[in-house]
């Protein structure tokens, strides 16, 4: 990310700054992966209720994901502003809900992989 064009280095200061593209992509990165890690620990345990009949659950949950992605690729003037999220390319957006979907998808096979290997040897 340091070598394409519009990237530019955060001046150095004693003071924490939160503004950069660094901070922007970690925290357009790790919201969602929040999101999907919730969802995920919620499908393999016998003693909560599940996912899908849960439907106020599935509702909170298609509301996070929708205002997450929509922060991502499409952020109001005032959600930059407030976030202290920087301008990012359009290319660089998708490339962030690629990486956030296949990381949620890799977290749900190993998960279930786990959960396989559980009730194999139980």
């Amino acid at each position: 990310m340091r070598g394409e064009d519009y990237f530019t280095v955060a001046p150095e200061s004693e003071d924490y700054t939160t503004d950069g593209y660094e901070t922007t992509a970690i925290f357009l990165i790790s919201t969602p992966q929040y999101i999907f890690i919730g969802i995920i620990f919620n499908l393999f345990t016998k003693f909560r209720m599940p996912l899908y009949k849960n439907y106020l659950l599935m509702i909170i949950v298609l509301i996070q994901l929708s205002i997450t992605y929509w922060i991502i690729l499409v952020p109001a003037k005032f959600m930059r502003d407030n976030l202290e999220i920087q301008h990012l390319d359009s290319t660089f957006k998708w490339f962030l809900c690629l990486i956030t979907i296949s990381n949620g998808i890799a977290c749900f096979l190993f998960e279930l992989s786990i959960y396989l290997l559980y009730q194999h040897f139980k």
